[in-house]
């Protein structure tokens, strides 16, 4: 049954939103860009989603790296002085919250060249000297600015965005601005806010919290049981609060009643109930949504989140998969900054993002233990050198590394005598493997 919903009072009574309407409430109702914007002001989840992602995302920045036989280290840092002197890791930051929040965002370029107006075409561009970030706070498109040819490769997009600078608007050609949407779905160049899925269950989550606040409130903060000897009247009862100054208290903090009146629990009878699993639906469903592990959507608390490798790796493996995403704005703005000569051209170059994720020393000793194992096997049907070469060593010297070693290298792990490792077809082997048994020893020595 459709139903009204007031403005919200601060109870959360709205079940469609964060965010009080007196429009009608169904299941799948349209979601407004002020409710998503709210939400994010006020829900910690939504913020951990949209603004904490986009931080994780350029915490630690990226290196571009040219692609090449040699590549030159200076054209690297070159690179890195030009996108610093830009503020391009903080921008891009920007981009990506944006881009989350509203579900595009723009890199809007100001550019030196010799194009007539910011209306036309980019042409001979001489320098890059600034970026702003453009999304649906303060930029629009108009839809008589989006290219309407259908046999246009670009049939649907913006040729010109309408912005905001203060209290004027500005058209800008779409040739100065990088476009970025990761999550396109039907429409041209507008993606999904990364909320519009998440939504229902952001707000029922919010509205579990209080209605567990209230639970407790209610049933399992105890209250005043005064008890009046004899049968008293309504009247009598309704005296002795306005005497006793009791009608300024909750009302569910007293029970005031004649000797003739009880107490008695109905339904949980007392019991305290555990609220966490009807939390956990909405948190687990919002992990899935959102590919945030349930730990990281609780917060960081000392013994879970940070002993959890496993969510971890998860939650930066999701990161990665987001900066990927982000890369191609990225190749675009360096391409143009080679375009103006800012950056020295190169045939190919590579975006290296720093590891967010790093193993605990335990598991970093695990998995060298698990390796040398592996090696050590390896040796049961590969020579010595060609097991050192997998790990760009050098052969051993005199021929020794000629050989296959499994059984000598387990000898001298587990001190078999030499006459039990020796058993091999000629004695030209049998020299090698003492050769090689006397290197190993002094290696250990």
């Amino acid at each position: 049954m459709r139903q009204k919903v007031a403005s919200n009072t601060g109870e959360f009574d709205d079940p469609r939103g964060l965010s009080g309407s007196t429009e009608d409430v169904t299941f799948g109702s349209p979601i407004s860009i002020n409710q998503i914007v709210f939400a994010v002001s006020r829900e910690p989840v939504a913020k951990r989603v949209v603004v904490d992602v986009a931080f994780d995302m350029l915490a630690k920045g990226f290196s571009v790296e040219e692609a090449a036989e040699k590549p030159n280290p200076k054209w690297s840092r070159d690179v890195s002085l030009v996108l610093d002197e830009l503020n391009t890791k903080e921008k891009l930051r920007e981009l990506v919250v944006f881009e989350r929040l509203f579900g595009w965002a723009a890199l809007g370029l100001s550019v030196t060249d010799l194009g007539a107006d910011p209306t036309k075409p980019v042409s001979s561009p001489q320098q890059v000297f600034g970026l702003t970030v453009f999304s649906e706070h303060n930029c629009s498109v108009w839809s008589t600015d989006e290219e309407r040819s259908a046999d246009s490769e670009r049939a649907g997009l913006p040729n010109l965005y309408t912005v905001k600078i203060g209290a004027l608007q500005k058209k800008i050609h779409w040739t100065r601005m990088i476009h970025f949407a990761s999550r396109r779905m039907g429409h041209p160049w507008k993606g999904v806010p990364v909320l519009a899925v998440l939504y229902s269950d952001l707000t029922a989550f919010r509205n579990a919290r209080e209605a567990i606040l209230r639970t407790i409130k209610v049933h399992a903060a105890g209250f005043a049981d005064i008890t009046l000897k004899g049968k008293k009247s309504q009247r009598q009862l309704d005296n002795f609060d306005k005497n006793n100054d009791l009608t300024n208290l909750d009302s569910r903090s007293r029970f005031v009643h004649g000797g003739d009146s009880k107490v008695e629990w109905i339904g949980a009878k007392g019991k305290a109930l555990d609220p966490g699993p009807y939390v956990d639906v909405s948190l687990e469903s919002l992990s899935c949504g959102s590919r945030i592990p349930v730990s990281h959507l609780r917060g960081a608390t000392a013994g879970t989140l940070a002993g959890s490798e496993v969510n971890d790796r998860e939650y930066w493996g999701g990161i990665a998969m987001q900066q990927s995403l982000l890369e191609r704005t990225i190749w675009d703005l360096i391409d143009f900054l080679m375009e103006t000569g800012q950056i020295d051209r190169v045939e190919d170059y590579n975006v290296v993002w720093a590891p967010g994720f790093e193993l605990s020393e335990p598991t970093k000793a695990d998995i060298m233990l698990k390796e040398a194992q592996a090696r050590n096997l390896m040796l049961g049907w590969m020579m010595v050198d060609e097991v050192r070469a997998d790990q760009k060593l050098g052969a051993l010297p005199g021929g020794a590394g000629q050989v296959f070693a499994g059984l000598t290298v387990q000898g001298l792990d587990s001190g078999q005598p030499e006459g039990e490792e020796e058993q091999l077809q000629d004695g030209e082997n049998a020299g090698l493997l003492k050769r090689l048994r006397s290197f190993l020893r002094r290696e250990k020595g």
